[in-house]
C-alpha cells in the first residue's frame, strides 16, 4: 500500500464482506484516499470513487487489482451531457382525447340532469389529474439523475475551499499588519499636525480606512488631514468672532458635527430669541411703569380729595363756631339792658377810657372782635 497514491486506479477483486449496491466485480474506479482501522495491526481502508454510479466506497487492499499507469497531472472536471429520451406517445393520446372530449363541446343540462353533469366533470377532472401526476413522476425522475451529478460536482467544488482558505489567511494576516502598520504611520502624522485641536478632531473621527489602502499615498493622507484641520480652525476663528454669548454653547455643538452652519445657525436662534425676549421684558416693565404711573395719579387725586374734604370740614367747623359765637352773642346782648346814655356822655365818666386801636385782620377776624367786644359790653364805633 505504500506504493499507492491517490489518483491511482483500481477495480474491484472481491466483493466478499459487504453489499456494495449496484458496484460488482469488475468496476474500475480512482483512489481518492486512505482511512486507518482502530487497529493498527489492520490493514488500512482504500476509499475509491466510482465515476460511473456517482458513489464512493472503501475496500481492503486485498480486495482490489490495482492498475499502473501513470497518475494524470492535469484533469479538468468534464460533463459529458447526453439529451434525455423520453417516449411519449404524444399525438395517440392527443387524438384519443380530442375524439373524447369533443362530445362535451356546448353540451347542455337541464336542472334535471345537473347531478349527471356533476359526475362527467368529475371524471374529467380526475382524467385531468392522472395527467398531471404522470408528467410530474417523469419530470422528477429524469432530473434525478442531474441532481445525483450535481452533488458530486459540488463535493468537488467544496475540495478547493480547504487550500483556499488556508492560504486567504496569510494573505489577509499579510494585509491586516501592512494595514495596521500603516495606521501607526498616519497617527504619527495627526499627532503632529492636529495641535489643540484634538477636542474638536480626535483621530478616531477624522480617520478614513481608504487611507490604509496601498494605492493612497502617504502625501495624499497629509494633504486630506491637513484641509480638514485647516477648515475645522476657521470655522472655530468664524464662531469665535460672533459677538454672542451663546459662542461657548455654540462650540460645544460645533465638537459633535463639525457643521458651521449648524454652529452659526445655532447662534441666529439664540440671539433671536434672547431679542423676542428682550422686547417682552421690555413691553412688562414699559406695562409696570405705566401702572405704578397710574397708581401715583391715583394716589395723588385722593390726596387732593382728602385735602379738599379735610378743608371743607375745617371751614364748616369754623363757619360753625362763628354761628355758634354769634347766636350766643346774640343771645347775651338780648339779655343786656341797652343803655340809656349816648357813649359821648358815658365817656364823661370818670372811670371810662378812650382809646383808639388801629386793627389788621380779616373780616371774619374783625367779625370776632366785634361779638368779643360786645359779649363784655364794650361801646365801640366802627368806622
Amino acid at each position: 500500500m505504500d506504493n499507492l497514491k491517490i489518483g491511482q486506479m483500481a477495480s474491484i477483486k472481491e466483493l466478499n464482506y459487504y453489499d456494495y449496491e449496484q458496484l460488482k466485480v469488475g468496476d474500475i474506479g480512482v483512489i481518492i484516499g486512505f482511512k486507518n482501522l482502530p487497529d493498527e495491526n489492520e490493514p488500512k481502508l482504500i476509499t475509491v470513487c466510482f465515476d460511473e454510479f456517482g458513489v464512493e466506497h472503501d475496500f481492503l487492499e486485498n480486495e482490489l487489482d490495482f492498475i499502473e499507469q501513470p497518475i494524470p497531472k492535469d484533469v479538468n472536471p468534464l460533463i459529458v451531457q447526453v439529451p434525455g429520451n423520453i417516449n411519449f406517445n404524444y399525438g395517440e393520446a392527443k387524438a384519443y382525447l380530442i375524439n373524447l372530449l369533443l362530445e362535451y363541446q356546448g353540451a347542455v343540462f337541464s336542472d334535471d340532469s345537473i347531478d349527471v353533469a356533476k359526475k362527467i366533470v368529475a371524471d374529467l377532472r380526475s382524467k385531468q389529474k392522472q395527467l398531471d401526476i404522470l408528467r410530474i413522476s417523469a419530470k422528477k425522475e429524469y432530473l434525478s439523475t442531474f441532481e445525483k451529478k450535481e452533488v458530486l460536482m459540488k463535493d468537488l467544488y467544496n475540495l478547493f475551499d480547504g487550500p483556499i482558505n488556508f492560504i486567504d489567511g496569510q494573505i489577509k494576516g499579510y494585509e491586516e499588519r501592512k494595514k495596521a502598520s500603516k495606521k501607526a504611520d498616519i497617527t504619527k502624522l495627526y499627532n503632529s499636525l492636529i495641535g489643540e485641536l484634538t477636542q474638536y478632531i480626535p483621530f478616531e473621527k477624522i480617520y478614513n480606512s481608504k487611507w490604509e489602502n496601498q494605492s493612497f499615498k502617504m502625501k495624499a493622507v497629509q494633504e486630506e488631514l491637513e484641509s480638514v484641520i485647516a477648515s475645522t480652525q476657521s470655522a472655530i476663528n468664524t464662531i469665535s468672532s460672533m459677538n454672542s454669548e451663546s459662542v461657548a454653547q455654540a462650540l460645544e455643538r460645533f465638537k459633535g458635527d463639525l457643521s458651521l452652519s449648524n454652529a452659526i445657525t445655532y447662534i441666529n436662534n439664540y440671539e433671536s430669541q434672547k431679542a423676542a425676549i428682550l422686547e417682552r421684558e421690555k413691553e412688562k416693565q414699559a406695562e409696570a411703569a405705566e401702572r405704578q404711573k397710574q397708581a401715583e395719579i391715583g394716589r395723588i387725586r385722593r390726596e387732593e380729595r382728602e385735602k379738599v374734604l379735610t378743608e371743607q370740614k375745617a371751614e364748616e367747623e369754623k363757619q360753625a363756631a362763628i354761628e355758634q359765637a354769634k347766636r350766643e352773642t346774640e343771645e347775651k346782648l338780648l339779655s343786656v339792658k341797652a343803655p340809656t346814655t349816648p357813649i359821648d356822655d358815658e365817656l364823661g365818666s370818670d372811670d371810662i377810657e378812650k382809646a383808639i386801636f388801629t386793627v389788621f385782620a380779616t373780616a371774619d377776624e374783625l367779625d370776632q372782635i366785634e361779638i368779643y367786644m360786645n359779649s363784655i359790653g364794650v361801646e365801640f364805633r366802627r368806622e
